[in-house]
């Protein structure tokens, strides 16, 4: 069950707001983020405007070009029949900054918030322009290479700026209120005589509109929706994939909040899972198999941000279970054929 309350006044159109009717025509676009908590991806379209889209992601990689059929709104996200028709190296992206860190941006677009890493953050690109100093709240349009690994700038042009930002993540407390957004702890100031709903607590998935202030202070000016912790329907796929932080961690099982609920990974038989500290950010994929859900693939976050209060795990530690190959699930393709 999802709660939805506006607790002020609604504010005007917001970037990539999609119209309150469904599309008549197919939505179409590049796959440029995956969210495994929400089963949804965002998709680019040529001009960099974005379109989040509920999807089977066991099918879908980052760079897929996708064709969604007879299209229709459900709880603020685009769904229908999705198609593979192609892949994609590259993309631009048009979205709002949410925060700067030392080696990413968080970029609020098309009802997501996507990670986008800076080319020196991950290896040098001949091609990569200059880039200008982002601040939270700056419109910008983005070009980006895309690998399995993510998504990486190689050109960003800022175009305005907006008073308001929409984010979405897992609530880690409510008084404070602090929401983690792609592994980032981001703390927002609750205005005096505000009430938030009931279902704001930890573990809660929560989208939300906040203004940004001088010294990068977000304040919050509406709950959109928040999704209770341990009110999702269960999981029904053979595969899984989440990213989220450990709940806990011993070689016979790891525990990993993410979305509102926990995932619990067993090693495959004859492997020992490495134990994590709690809080580490992970990407874990697994598959269900006689009611477990055995590891196939475990990374830790690789990210270790030292500004702006973040937290997180130096190095780029890829555990993979026997059988997994090169596929890393967070953009492999498995498809013939690049078409840029």
């Amino acid at each position: 069950m999802k709660t939805r309350l506006v607790l002020l006044v609604a504010l005007g159109a917001a970037i990539n707001v999609l119209p309150a009717s469904a599309r008549p025509a197919p939505v179409s676009g590049v796959v440029v983020a995956r969210d495994a908590a929400r089963g949804t991806v965002v998709l680019a379209a040529p001009d960099g405007v974005t379109t989040t889209v509920q999807a089977r992601l066991s099918r879908i990689r980052l760079g897929d070009r996708i064709v969604v059929a007879r299209p229709r709104l459900v709880r603020g996200d685009v769904t229908g029949v999705a198609r593979v028709v192609g892949h994609a190296r590259r993309a631009t992206v048009r979205g709002v900054v949410v925060r700067e860190l030392g080696r990413r941006t968080l970029v609020s677009t098309g009802g997501s918030v996507i990670s986008i890493r800076r080319a020196g953050a991950a290896r040098r690109l001949a091609f990569v322009q200059h880039a200008p100093d982002l601040r939270p709240g700056d419109i910008a349009r983005f070009d980006v290479e895309i690998s399995p690994a993510g998504l990486t700038q190689t050109g960003v042009v800022t175009t305005g700026a907006a008073s308001t930002v929409r984010v979405e993540g897992t609530v880690v407390s409510a008084s404070p209120l602090v929401v983690s957004v792609q592994g980032l702890p981001l703390a927002i100031a609750v205005p005096a005589g505000t009430v938030l709903p009931a279902g704001v607590m930890p573990g809660a998935r929560i989208e939300l509109n906040v203004s940004v202030g001088a010294a990068n202070v977000f304040t919050l000016v509406a709950v959109d929706e928040v999704e209770a912790a341990g009110v999702d329907d269960e999981v029904d796929e053979d595969e899984v994939e989440v990213k989220g932080a450990v709940v806990s961690s011993s070689p016979g099982q790891l525990v990993v909040a993410a979305g509102g609920r926990t995932f619990a990974f067993v090693p495959p038989v004859g492997v020992t899972l490495p134990t994590l500290p709690t809080g580490t950010i992970v990407e874990v994929k697994g598959r269900r198999q006689q009611e477990q859900l055995v590891l196939v693939r475990l990374r830790v976050e690789d990210e270790h941000e030292d500004d702006h209060g973040s937290t997180g795990r130096g190095g780029d530690d890829d555990h993979g279970g026997p059988g997994t190959g090169g596929d890393d699930g967070g953009g492999g393709s498995g498809h013939g054929g690049d078409d840029d």
